[in-house]
């Protein structure tokens, strides 16, 4: 096993670090997803064509879930709860939009077209 590298934080870096973990865990910002906007100006695309944008869309989703599946498979020794909790907050947040993106597949011929 190689050896670890150990690294050494400021004073400073320490009070940076500490600030921005405060502001992450008290600011909370839903930002828009350009998908959003992509699908609300998709009007004059052919249904079909649309169709196998989402397709893709998911495909990459569904191989990002399988990555964080192996990632819970392989632990490394300092593995830890929070680590866990990282990875399994990632998975949901993907199969959440993996169900949004089947979810408009679904409806896909029910959009307006122009």
């Amino acid at each position: 096993m190689p050896a670890r590298t150990v690294y050494e934080i400021t004073t400073e870096g320490s009070r940076e670090l500490r600030a921005l973990r405060d502001e992450a865990f008290t600011e909370f910002e839903l930002k828009p997803d350009p998908v959003d906007l992509a699908l609300a100006v998709s009007a004059d695309l052919d249904r079909e064509l649309l169709r196998g944008y989402i397709e893709d869309r998911i495909a990459v989703l569904v191989a990002r879930e399988q990555q964080f599946d192996h990632q819970l498979d392989r632990r490394w020794p300092d593995q830890n709860l929070a680590d866990d909790l990282i990875v399994t907050h990632a998975k949901m947040r993907i199969r959440t939009e993996i169900d949004w993106h089947r979810n408009v597949l679904a409806n896909i011929d029910k959009l307006e077209t122009r």
